[in-house]
């Protein structure tokens, strides 16, 4: 069998893998006590991106999003910055070094970021769609434009 047959098969057999596809595509951004609980996309992009660091209520948003080891950041890297985890980290490492931002939260697994998310005022994070016990008070409704 050559190499062009074999990557067919591979691309019928699992589209996903072959792709770099996670289970994980479909995000839910949540946050606690924030002024708003539906904002559009590029709003919470925004927030994600360091570019507002303020809620409009005057309090501070805490970014908090899995860290670079954690199986799911590859996809809220995809998702949110465009890029892989490692890039994304070299990105937070550049705002905090040029003094523009406080470092985002960065935590293991999808509970734990429910948890610091529902115990800590204007903190926002990004978790995936599957995770459980998520509080439906904790989840940000995105605008579809």
């Amino acid at each position: 069998m050559n190499k062009i047959t074999l990557w067919a098969m591979l691309l019928i057999l699992f589209p996903n893998m072959v792709r770099g596809e996670s289970d994980f595509e479909e995000l839910i951004i949540i946050a606690n006590s924030v002024p708003q609980q539906t904002m559009s996309l590029q709003s919470a992009k925004d927030l994600f991106l360091g570019k507002r660091t303020l809620w409009p209520n005057g309090n501070a948003v805490i970014i908090v999003i899995p860290g670079r080891k954690y199986p799911f950041s590859e996809a809220v890297a995809r998702s949110i910055y465009n890029t892989s985890p490692n890039r994304m980290q070299k990105f937070w490492l550049a705002l905090v070094f040029q003094g523009r931002v406080k470092p985002p939260i960065l935590l293991k697994s999808a509970k734990a970021i429910v948890e610091f998310v529902a115990e800590h005022e204007g903190a926002i994070g990004v978790v995936p769609a599957n995770s459980e016990n998520i509080p439906s008070e904790l989840i940000l409704r995105i605008q579809k434009k």
